[in-house]
């Protein structure tokens, strides 16, 4: 009966979140953004709903603009893939008209870390599309903590 159960607890909770191996989270940074040389604000958090991914040290500077809405196709141990949606303000130059639209964001987390007290996710890649056309492709790096972990941010 135990064995059954705790085989059922491991299918529902899947092999890598069992209590032995914790999943990677993201650092999603909260506004308003720091000052200079102030580590980043925010939250760190497997399978997010919403996120400014951020990278983690001193910088100051985010990586990307709000996601929303994410659904996350996969979430383990090496990697995490889904897709959100992000928002973009249009201005119009003939008309001068100003209007908002929202698309589609494919969002790939890997190279999970131990930083500053947490197992992250220190790789991000990123896709935007606009009515059905890409609008950006991007890699970029999410740890820049140095040796002595200055710059860990102030996260809950």
């Amino acid at each position: 009966m135990v064995a059954l159960l705790a085989a059922f607890t491991s299918l529902a909770l899947g092999a890598d979140q069992t209590a032995g191996s914790p999943l990677p989270q993201a650092f999603c940074q909260t506004p308003p953004a720091q000052r200079k040389g102030e580590p980043p604000t925010g939250f760190f958090r497997v399978r997010p709903h919403g996120c400014r991914f951020h990278r983690i040290g001193l910088d100051g500077v985010g990586l990307s603009d709000l996601v929303f809405r994410i659904h996350w196709r996969f979430w383990t141990g090496r990697r995490a893939s889904g897709i959100g949606r992000f928002t973009v303000h249009v201005l119009n130059y003939k008309t001068g008209k100003r209007s908002r639209s929202s698309g589609p964001e494919v969002v790939r987390l890997s190279r999970p870390r131990r930083i500053c007290g947490h197992n992250v996710f220190t790789r991000l890649e990123s896709k935007v599309y606009l009515e059905g056309h890409l609008l950006n492709d991007y890699v970029s790096e999410l740890d820049e903590v140095g040796a002595d972990e200055e710059g860990c941010p102030r996260g809950r």
